[in-house]
């Protein structure tokens, strides 16, 4: 029988993410929704902020799911292309073009995602990369 062990983010730094990505939303004086899923695309961490859009948090599940591709939303948006029914029809409905989802990588392996929605795509991009890069810092 065939075993497969795989690293994935675990609750504790899923839960720093978030509390980073919110205090970095709230420097930047942005409502936004965070969101942490695990290898398999499971919900670790989540927190909405109290005036974030209702659509923040099914957006950001689906930034965070994408971007278990391996690559951020807005690379997979780049590489599908975003011209109409070519694009839509290649879209599972966990997946999205919009940017501001990232891959977790710890020494080049994939550990799970991580996304920020609610605010303009490029303030979740900028938020969500910021949150990143202090939680890979520590």
């Amino acid at each position: 029988m065939d075993i497969i062990n795989r690293p994935q983010i675990g609750y504790r730094s899923a839960l720093a993410l978030v509390d980073a990505a919110l205090t970095t939303a709230e420097a930047m004086g942005i409502q936004i929704c965070a969101c942490v899923v695990d290898v398999s695309g499971r919900v670790v961490a989540q927190a909405t902020m109290n005036n974030a859009p209702h659509i923040a948090e099914e957006l950001c599940l689906r930034k965070a799911r994408t971007a278990l591709l391996g690559i951020s939303s807005a690379q997979f948006a780049e590489a599908v292309g975003s011209t109409g029914s070519i694009a839509q029809s290649m879209l599972h409905v966990d997946l999205t073009l919009l940017g501001g989802g990232l891959p977790i990588l710890v020494d080049s392996i994939s550990v799970g995602a991580f996304a920020v929605g609610g605010a303009t795509v490029d303030q979740d991009v900028e938020c969500a990369n910021r949150a990143l890069a202090q939680l890979l810092s520590e």
